[in-house]
């Protein structure tokens, strides 16, 4: 399974980690970013994976920041 996954600055310690049991498991994963603490604009990231899942590009996604709201609204706006 192809499976993209993203975060904020709140969150690229546990991509690291999820990232890496996904690919353990046998899935291709697409990183989107981010890789760092320093504050990012969340939508940078969340709008690229979006627009790869509804192209079919992707099977699954995986967004994680530091209260959920923030991605879970701005990928909320693509139709699958």
């Amino acid at each position: 399974m192809n499976i993209g996954i993203a975060c904020d600055h709140a969150g690229p310690e546990y991509k690291k980690l999820i990232k890496e049991k996904l690919i353990e498991l046998g899935h291709d994963v697409t990183d989107y970013g981010t890789d760092t603490t320093d504050s990012v604009d969340y939508p940078d990231y969340v709008h690229p994976l979006a627009k790869d899942l509804v192209a079919g590009k992707l099977e699954k996604g995986v967004l994680i920041c530091g209260s959920a709201n923030g991605v879970a609204m701005t990928a909320n706006k693509y139709q699958k």
